[in-house]
């Protein structure tokens, strides 16, 4: 009982100690806490039971038991909390695992030993001493060696003074001296402790050096204790011997105010950063509401989120008629890393990019992080920036946030990668950057809305001036055609034969324009007529193929089985697929690769028909329907035959659309409703029959 009472003060110092400890767990939840609550726990019931002669062997045997590998998983504890595994639960719970050859050890030292307080030699004893001391140093050497991978001064320094207590406590067993083993893992446990406290906290600060010292202090206690007689004097409770658990207590107590203190600099910085970052944002939304094209801000947009967010990379893709990608705008990325990317998003699809985010992990409402692996067998180019371990991101990782509208279209998607602080990679951080995305796919959408809306309303004001002018127009060229033909009669010398026959021909020029202007803006639909795709392509590329030969344009068709009739007459079809064809073949004139892509499916109750040729793309896709607007040279377009295809495809209720594709080439795309059944299936052969 003397003896109790003489650790008296300690007990109630580490009971008080435990209190704040438990105090500051619950205002800082965070494991490395609950781990140095823990090992103060442990600490405390070290001194709740000291080494006294209990009345039964048994019992003394237990509580020695216990009293021995308290101390030691204190001091494992505190190895832990502040080892890197001590924020990754998978991890840190398999390293409790390495406590269970320590807790065997401190048992074997209490039932050894007689109740004198001496050791006999035991061959059995002696092997289970090594093999715990052998599992418990070895093991720790392996998960150090795997968790740094790379030999470092500091990791070769760790690995060899840990070689050497190994091979210490190994020989101290075959000697016969089990406590010097003992001591050895409490010197290791507790000088590592020292170590990864520094390492943690890379700081020269009152906190930092009472704690690493306090350890250091520790450990030789242990060190010195080796070498006495008795079992017990391997850890001394006379008060000198406490003095450095009271400096690793204070010193850590100050280290978390000044974390405190450092955390809370580290929030207010932050939050200017998030006003920071909203602001920006919110001037790139005031612009996306003036009605500006994104396409044209996709860059400005990606500098501002690489500037103000915790990513370095940044590229924006946006989707082009056939749900292909290409990089709208970036920021971060080399010449050559897009050069890789613009032509990896070719192939990249919405549907992928859904793949994708269901395959990650999703980190926000609209953000899903997707592995190097998964990324890297669809042509993305990650970053190979090491980062630290942890289980936010891994090193080569990519965030994708989609670009939705409200009706859940995807219009393009941010991706983003190389993060700044991989602790920030949060769902509140995360918030403000898919608050954008969502701005911008719903300006996308609202883009093509107002473009299409806009192009509706100018053709059709377009097609009723055309009907009032043609007529007015029709009246005098009729004149100008007959007069000149009369003089041409009259002239029987053939004086003014070659005036009065170019008067002619431009003439007959003339009324053929306005014979296409009408036919634009004719509204009439044809009823009942139906026609079948293939055989009005089969018979448009034969009548183009002598000049699609000799220009070496190769034609690639890729056109559905079964494909249904449409409802428009064959007439109408092969005119829109000349137009478009011939527009095909002259944009290829100057181009390297020549060649023209016509693919058709059925899609819903439309069949969707696209030509695409490798050719320059339109000058301006908004203004390829306006009537006589046209990019070839003087004489060699009226600028009429798309407006042409425009009015005809509207007057069967169907969508025409232009647009480039990237890098280089150009798209139409026109929509057609499928023919009712019933209706009369117009072909090139039965059509020629009728006509004869």
């Amino acid at each position: 009982m003397p003896e109790f009472l003489q650790s008296l003060p300690t007990v109630l110092v580490l009971g008080a100690l435990v209190a704040i400890f438990l105090s500051l767990q619950r205002q800082t939840r965070t494991p490395r806490v609950r781990l140095w609550v823990a090992a103060w726990g442990f600490v405390l019931i070290h001194f709740l039971l000291p080494p006294l002669p209990y009345a039964s062997l048994w019992a003394n045997r237990a509580m020695a038991s216990i009293w021995l590998a308290s101390v030691l998983l204190a001091g494992y504890a505190f190895l832990l909390a502040v080892s890197d595994v001590a924020n990754i639960d998978q991890l840190r719970r398999r390293s409790y695992l390495l406590a269970v050859p320590m807790v065997v050890y401190s048992a074997l030292l209490a039932w050894h030993v007689d109740p004198e307080g001496i050791l006999h030699p035991d061959r059995t004893f002696t092997l289970a001493y090594m093999l715990c001391a052998f599992v418990t140093f070895v093991s720790g050497i392996g998960i150090f060696v795997l968790w740094h991978r790379k030999l470092t001064p500091y990791v070769a320094v760790v690995i060899a003074a840990l070689v050497a207590l190994t091979t210490v406590a190994i020989l101290a067993i075959v000697n016969g001296r089990p406590t010097i083993g003992y001591s050895t893992l409490l010197v290791a446990v507790y000088a590592l402790s020292a170590v990864f406290f520094v390492r943690r906290y890379p700081r020269l600060s009152s906190g930092v050096v009472l704690t690493a010292g306090g350890f250091l202090a520790w450990s030789t206690v242990w060190g010195v204790g080796a070498f006495g007689q008795s079992l017990y004097s391997v850890a001394s409770t006379s008060e000198i011997t406490n003095v450095p658990q009271y400096f690793v207590a204070i010193g850590m107590i100050v280290t978390l105010l000044e974390e405190e203190t450092i955390l809370a600099r580290i929030a207010g910085d932050r939050e200017r950063d998030a006003n920071r970052q909203l602001q920006r944002f919110a001037d790139v939304t005031s612009k996306l509401l003036t009605g500006v094209e994104v396409k044209s801000l996709s860059t400005d947009i990606a500098r501002v989120i690489a500037e103000v967010s915790n990513f370095e990379r940044v590229a924006i893709l946006l989707t082009d008629d056939k749900q292909h990608m290409y990089i709208g705008g970036h920021a971060g990325i080399t010449q050559e890393v897009h050069d890789k990317i613009a032509l990896a998003a070719t192939q990249i699809t919405t549907e992928l990019i859904d793949h994708l985010c269901a395959e990650g992990r999703r980190v926000g409402q609209n953000s899903y992080i997707c592995s190097e692996e998964h990324m890297a067998s669809h042509g993305a180019v990650a970053t190979h920036k090491p980062v630290p371990p942890n289980d936010k991101w891994n090193t080569g990782d990519e965030l994708l946030v989609p670009l939705r509208t409200g009706s859940g279209n995807m219009v393009g998607c941010i991706s983003l990668d190389t993060p700044r602080d991989v602790e920030r990679v949060t769902p509140e951080e995360l918030s403000k950057i898919e608050m954008l995305a969502a701005d911008l796919a719903v300006a996308i959408e609202n883009s093509d809305l107002q473009r299409k809306l806009v192009t509706s309303e100018k053709l059709a004001s377009v097609g009723q001036l055309v009907s009032g002018m043609a007529h007015e127009i029709n009246n005098p060229l009729t004149a100008v055609m007959g007069y000149s033909e009369l003089l041409q009669d009259l002239d029987t010398e053939k004086k003014f034969d070659r005036e009065l026959s170019t008067i002619r021909r431009e003439s007959l020029r003339m009324k053929a324009i306005i014979e296409n202007l009408v036919r634009f803006a004719k509204q009439a639909k044809t009823a009942n007529a139906s026609v079948e795709i293939p055989a009005v392509l089969d018979s448009v590329l034969r009548m183009r193929g002598f000049d699609l030969d000799k220009r070496g344009i190769s034609v690639e068709r890729n056109i559905a089985e079964a494909l249904p009739p449409l409802a428009m007459d064959q007439t109408q079809l092969k005119t829109v697929l000349v137009n478009v064809i011939n527009n095909s073949i002259d944009a290829l004139q100057d181009a390297d690769e020549r060649r023209v892509i016509i693919d058709a499916r059925p899609v819903a109750s439309k069949v969707v028909l696209s030509i695409m040729d490798t050719g320059s793309g339109f000058t301006d896709p908004g203004k390829v329907f306006d009537p006589f607007y046209t990019t070839k040279a003087p004489g060699k377009g009226t600028g009429l035959g798309l407006s042409i295809c425009y009015g005809i495809i509207k007057q069967q209720g169907g969508e025409i659309t232009c647009s480039n594709i990237h890098p280089h080439g150009a798209r139409v795309t026109i929509e057609i409703p499928i023919a009712q059944q019933g209706v009369v299936t117009s072909s090139p052969a039965t059509a020629t029959a009728v006509n004869k």
